[in-house]
């Protein structure tokens, strides 16, 4: 699981956005998983959690959902 812009890029890539282009539009599932991810990573770092603490869901996972 990683806590960077990777997850992302993933699910542009799924997409096939390869920056080409204006951006395409990103739906609230994906966007509250890159939202929850930034608060993981914040936690992490500071010490206040462990990852294992976040329920983090893959690309696939989110894709699942739209």
């Amino acid at each position: 699981t990683c806590l960077d812009k990777e997850f992302l890029r993933s699910y542009l890539r799924n997409i096939g956005y390869m920056g080409d282009g204006p951006p395409p539009s990103i739906p609230a599932p994906v966007v509250r998983e890159v939202s929850k991810r930034c608060v993981a990573s914040y936690r992490v770092l500071s010490g206040q959690a462990k990852l294992k603490d976040f329920n983090l869901k893959t690309v696939d996972q989110v894709m699942e959902e739209l």
